[in-house]
């Protein structure tokens, strides 16, 4: 199972303790689990993305923008492997260079070109949960380079799908994809189940669920996906299949 948890997932003590009962728990029934962590926080945290990038000034160069910007998932991954293991479960935290994804070098929005996970599957051997940085790949000249907006749910799905995992779980801070934006209409539902051309429909128009190229690729590649909240242990949203009937 591969778990992605957004930055409002990991952003303190609070929610990194309840992202990690929920791997625990996943675990506990049998999984091997893939955590894929965003940085922690939003803007004006410690080493959230938008942080980091205030620390310098625009002269900076892309690749060592996209070295800068990775240090915030990095970072995350290192935290929530160490409160893994201090649960007693077997947890490594990974390199951008141990993921096995490679990009077409475009620092700042890069592509996936293709993912090779043997190495990770055979980590699974010694470990029951891996964590990994998100938002991050690899050039064919070996430079760390970020995936764009939404970067992270895009490294969970390219992950998810290369291992043949049986779901691709996005955590946030609300219960899964909504009719509306829950915080501006107070009316909006809960859609528990829909096809992937819809929820592209909806990110097309403007609605921030995931970003329409980590939706694109999940479709592609036939990935069980679903979206879930931290703060409850509830099934949100199950996506998958794809004309709309």
């Amino acid at each position: 199972m591969v778990m992605k948890f957004g930055g409002i997932s990991v952003a303190d003590e609070e929610a990194r303790l309840l992202a990690v009962s929920h791997i625990i728990r996943e675990v506990k029934a049998g999984f091997k689990v893939l955590a894929v962590v965003s940085a922690m926080g939003r803007l004006g945290s410690a080493y959230a993305t938008d942080s980091l990038a205030g620390l310098v000034t625009k002269k900076i160069t892309p690749r060592e923008g996209d070295r800068l910007l990775s240090c915030g998932e990095i970072i995350s991954s290192i935290v929530m492997s160490d409160l893994v293991r201090s649960e007693g479960v077997r947890s490594v935290s990974l390199a951008p260079c141990e993921l096995g994804i490679l990009t077409d070098g475009a620092h700042g929005d890069a592509n996936v070109l293709l993912v090779d996970t043997l190495d990770l599957a055979g980590k699974f051997a010694e470990h029951d949960v891996l964590i990994a940085p998100g938002f991050v790949g690899l050039s064919e000249a070996g430079f760390i380079t970020t995936l764009g907006r939404g970067g992270s749910d895009t490294s969970a799905i390219a992950l998810g799908a290369s291992l043949g995992a049986d779901y691709v779980d996005i955590y946030s801070d609300v219960v899964g994809v909504m009719t509306t934006d829950p915080k501006i209409d107070p009316n909006a539902t809960l859609i528990s189940e829909m096809a992937y051309d819809k929820l592209i429909e909806m990110a097309e128009g403007g609605a921030r669920v995931i970003h329409l190229k980590a939706i694109k690729l999940a479709k592609d590649c036939k990935v069980n996906l679903r979206f879930r909240s931290t703060f409850t242990d509830f099934i949100g949203t199950v996506v998958q299949g794809g004309e709309e009937e």
